[in-house]
Order: structure tokens, then C-alpha cells, then sequence
């Protein structure tokens, strides 16, 4: 079989379209002084769009030139502490309404993604509750930002909902050690690790258990029905560029499953099976896809090595890894990365 050039591949990403970006986001960005019409139309984004939805390429795109403005590397931690209740999205509402606070992380994981969020993945055993999220894509300056914000947050609505005593058990963030440490002790109020495998913030049973001072059950019948419907229209590209952007949000070194994935987009695995069918797709080779796209995408920005990237999609050893990118792509990781960027 004739092996191809590296070069000759092209990435697949998906464009779907998102809701609004997170308005406290959009508030920290305005109180940082950052005009945010003016920003959206030099990125070339309808400056209405900004909370009536873009694209994933608008939303890059405006991402980019507000964090040029805001030239703040710790911009993150400073928005995820901006709390505004009456500025929620459905997210946020349906989280406020929760019966405890372990409750409301339970439905930001599973509604984030609504408001440009990453998904979370929470493990918990009998003394802990973690919170996991993955920014797959650090290439772009404000990837880690981006994970400060979402943890900072969660912090800061539990310490507003809950108790203000809340602290998390630990801290840790993949990004290297930056200058403003000080800063994320200051915010978490826990030990706090940098360069860890994954990104995960922990807190006690007990905190988990608080009550809420908004839980609201009624609200939350209805909130819940509302957001499981927004997660069925979100993405009018079909099925397979949701079941993408889920697993390229999960991967944070276990293989996803099909069970997983499908109660992330609200569905029964049988549904999501049929659906995927009807657009000439499985499950199987979306995720193999996807793999091969954060792979190589990885490799040429050299933001992580093989044993790393093998960990983070979900293979059992980098034997394995390989075996797959030499069948995806005809040659090594190590060669394509050369290729790549020759």
C-alpha cells in the first residue's frame, strides 16, 4: 500500500453552531475595559451574535481579538470570580436550582456545553467529588486561560450558593507553573499543582452535600426539560459533529464510551446508534476519526509528547498508539511531526 505524504491530510473540524458565549464572561471582558462591539467587528462577527450565537469559527475568531486586547494571561481566574446570577444561561439556571451543590456540578457537566463551556467529568467515591475538564486544542493562547475560568467558577458559585467557606480539597491544572501563582491560591484557597496529567479540582463529600440557598424543585422540572431541548436543536449539522465535539471534550486518558457519550447528548444509546446509521456513521469510527484529528493536529503544534498524547486519547500504551497512526497515516508519529513542520 502506498504510504501518503503527512502533508496531504486535512483536518476535519466541525463548525457547529453554538449559544451565546457565557454573559459573565462577556461582562469580565467589558469590565476589563475591553469594548466589546467594537472587538466582535474587528473579528469580523455581527456584534449581535455575541449573545444569540456563532459559529465555532466566530467565536474563535472573537476569542482571539479580545484576548489580544485584554493582554491579561490571568484573565481567566479573574472572569470565572465574576458572578451575576440575573446574566445565568440555562446552564447556570438550571444549576442554581439544584437541590445541593454536588447536584449543580452533576448538571453543569451535563449542560455546560450550552454556553461555549467545556464538559466536565466528575468521579466520586466515598470521601470526594472531581471535577475533570480537557481543553484538547493548547495551541491557542488562551486554552488554559479558558480551564482557569470554568474552575474559578465553579468555586465562586458555590461559595455565592452555597456556603462561602467552600474550598476545594486540591487543585490541579496541566499548564506549566505561570508567574501568577499566588493568585490561584488566592482564588481556590487549596494546595495547588501545576504540569499535572489532567485538569481537576476536588472537593469533599461534605461540601458536595450542601444545600442551596436557590434550590428550587419545581424551577428545576421545567429548567432541566428546557436545557435537555436546547441540547437537541444546538447543532443543526447532524448528530456525528455532536458525538465529535463530546469526544474531543472528554478525552482525558479513557477510552469514551457509547453509553457515556449518549447521556451527554440526552439520548438513549439506541438512538444515537440509529441516528449515527442514518448519517452513514458508527460510533467506532467517529471516535477513530477524531483520534487521528486531535493526533495530528497535536503533533504539529508540539504541544505534547507521544506517551502524553497516547494517555489523553484513550490508548492503552503508546504500542498501541502507534500501531494506530502508522495505519491512519502510513508513518510514524515522530515522522509526520517532522514532515509537518519542515
Amino acid at each position: 500500500m502506498a504510504r501518503r505524504n503527512p502533508r496531504e491530510y486535512h483536518l476535519r473540524v466541525p463548525e457547529p453552531l453554538v449559544t451565546p458565549l457565557p454573559r459573565n464572561m462577556l461582562d469580565a471582558i467589558a469590565d476589563a475595559g475591553v469594548d466589546l462591539a467594537d472587538t466582535a467587528r474587528e473579528a469580523h462577527v455581527d456584534p449581535s451574535a455575541l449573545e444569540s450565537g456563532m459559529t465555532f469559527a466566530e467565536v474563535e475568531r472573537f476569542i482571539e481579538v479580545a484576548w489580544r486586547r485584554l493582554d491579561d494571561p490571568a484573565f481567566g481566574l479573574r472572569a470565572g470570580c465574576v458572578l451575576r446570577p440575573e446574566r445565568y444561561g440555562i446552564s447556570g439556571l438550571t444549576a442554581m436550582a439544584s437541590p445541593t451543590f454536588g447536584a449543580a456540578l452533576q448538571r453543569k457537566a451535563r449542560y455546560n456545553r450550552l454556553v461555549w463551556g467545556d464538559s466536565y467529568r466528575i468521579r466520586r467515591d466515598a470521601h470526594e467529588f472531581t471535577v475533570f475538564t480537557e481543553a484538547p486544542d493548547e495551541s491557542k493562547p488562551w486554552s488554559y486561560s479558558r480551564v482557569d475560568m470554568e474552575f474559578a467558577s465553579l468555586v465562586t458559585f458555590g461559595r455565592r450558593f452555597a456556603s462561602p467557606h467552600i474550598a476545594p480539597l486540591k487543585a490541579g491544572f496541566r499548564r506549566p507553573e505561570p508567574s501568577f501563582r499566588a493568585l490561584y491560591e488566592e482564588v481556590f484557597r487549596c494546595p495547588v499543582a501545576f504540569a499535572q496529567p489532567a485538569n481537576s479540582l476536588g472537593f469533599s463529600q461534605a461540601d458536595a452535600q450542601l444545600p442551596l440557598i436557590s434550590a428550587d424543585a419545581r424551577a428545576a422540572e421545567w429548567l432541566e426539560f428546557g436545557a435537555r431541548a436546547a441540547l437537541e436543536l444546538m447543532d443543526d449539522s447532524g448528530v456525528t459533529a455532536r458525538v465529535r465535539a463530546q469526544l474531543e471534550r472528554t478525552l482525558q486518558g479513557d477510552e469514551p464510551t457509547l453509553a457515556a457519550v449518549a447521556s451527554q447528548l440526552c439520548m438513549s444509546e439506541r438512538t444515537l446508534q440509529r441516528r449515527l446509521s442514518a448519517e452513514g456513521q458508527t460510533f467506532r469510527r467517529v471516535l477513530d476519526e477524531m483520534r487521528r484529528d486531535v493526533a495530528q493536529r497535536s503533533l504539529a503544534t508540539g504541544k505534547r509528547n507521544v506517551p502524553e498524547l497516547a494517555y489523553l486519547l484513550g490508548f492503552e500504551d503508546s504500542n498501541s498508539f502507534y500501531r494506530s497512526f502508522r495505519r491512519w497515516t502510513g508513518t510514524t508519529p515522530e515522522s509526520y511531526r517532522r514532515a509537518v513542520n519542515e
